[in-house]
């Protein structure tokens, strides 16, 4: 594909104000801007956090450079709810930033849920279980040629250690936490099987809800017959209703 077929692909995240969206394609000056300001409030400590783990010694070969900043148009160190993912996505590595303004479906989707809930973007903040690209085998190659293959068992132990972390003593605001997909929920309990720790400030356990890809969003529950969509939407009203009270 040239350069020209690329840049003339539509975006994907219409729900975000195009002066806003995080597109290396379409708004590059964007991403360059959002950059300059990662060391700004309400996200300067999170960053210099996360340019502390980007150079832990325990990561392995190369998920560094996977490492995405928090968005500085989010809720920040100031935050009240936590949205965790699995893992940093190929458009947040691209960008830099893990965004609900980055230019794919699953971003776009959850600024639907988030606006039709009424859960404010100042009220949240979004990261992963793993803050790095787990590079997982499928059909039995590594994702990323580029780097070594590694599990998400193997990678629980450091992912948990910064989780920690993360939960403890960066989000002093914390009161929700929300687990989007079941690959967060899975391994937000291989955290807790492992002595991790959460907040004494939260108001109720981790909300669970399906995640916002494009094919989670449009499935219906097995037993239920309600869309994941309503039910996404539903898990973020209760926590927008709950950050409210």
């Amino acid at each position: 594909m040239t350069a020209r077929a690329r840049g003339s692909r539509k975006p994907r995240n219409t729900a975000v104000d195009p002066q806003h969206l995080l597109s290396t394609i379409h708004h590059p000056a964007g991403v360059a801007a959002r950059k300059e300001a990662r060391f700004t409030p309400p996200v300067a400590t999170l960053n210099r956090w996360v340019e502390r783990i980007q150079q832990h010694p325990g990561l392995p070969p190369g998920a560094a450079a996977t490492i995405p900043w928090f968005d500085p148009r989010g809720g920040g160190d100031q935050a009240k709810v936590l949205f965790l993912m699995q893992d940093p996505s190929k458009v947040a590595t691209g960008t830099g930033f893990i965004s609900p303004d980055n230019d794919d479906i699953t971003a776009r989707n959850g600024t639907v849920a988030c606006d039709t809930a009424g859960l404010r973007r100042q009220d949240r903040v979004h990261w992963n279980i793993f803050p790095w690209w787990v590079n997982v085998r499928q059909k039995g190659e590594p994702v990323d040629s580029s780097r070594p293959p590694q599990s998400h068992s193997e990678a629980m132990p450091l992912a948990k250690e910064l989780l920690g972390e993360l939960l403890l003593t960066q989000l002093p605001a914390l009161q929700v936490v929300v687990l989007l997909g079941g690959q967060a929920q899975s391994g937000w309990d291989r955290y807790l099987k492992q002595g991790g720790r959460v907040p004494a400030g939260l108001l109720t356990e981790p909300l669970r809800c399906p995640s916002c890809s494009g094919m989670a969003w449009n499935t219906r529950n097995k037993q239920t017959g309600i869309k994941n969509s309503q039910l996404t939407i539903d898990a973020l009203a209760e926590a927008a209703r709950l950050v409210r009270a």
